[in-house]
């Protein structure tokens, strides 16, 4: 069993970890700095590569519900354009379905829906 870290320690070595993996070390690099700096075995060291991939996880959720609210914003501001202010129709049914898509509120028809059907025609030379 190898040295307990101190918290501040292990702070710092999971920044560090998180950093190479950003840059593009490979693993067998990253265990070997971490042996020789930390004296970090394998195993321990995969435990922070793991959560080094797990934050970059939650930051990319976090950004993508960001943009999804943000377009969601947007869109609703151009329908509300397009159907008060400009009083078009058309635009402003596209502009809801455009929302309704970035809402997936189409995913539970879509999901309901048979596959289509393949039909197979047999000529008479292929009987």
């Amino acid at each position: 069993m190898g040295n307990k870290l101190a918290p501040l320690d292990q702070t710092q070595l999971t920044i560090k970890v998180r950093e190479m993996v950003l840059k593009g070390y490979r693993t067998k690099d990253i265990y070997t700095y971490t042996k020789e700096h930390w004296s970090i075995e394998k195993r321990q060291t995969d435990r922070y590569i793991k959560e080094a991939h797990a934050a970059f996880l939650q930051i990319d959720k976090r950004t993508k519900e960001q943009l999804r609210s943000k377009y969601r914003e947007r869109l609703e501001m151009m329908f509300h354009e397009a159907l008060i202010t400009k009083g078009d129709l058309r635009l402003a049914l596209s502009m809801q379905c455009e929302l309704n898509k970035l809402l997936n509120l189409y995913q539970d028809d879509l999901e309901a829906t048979p596959p289509p059907v393949t039909l197979v025609f047999q000529t008479r030379g292929n009987q």
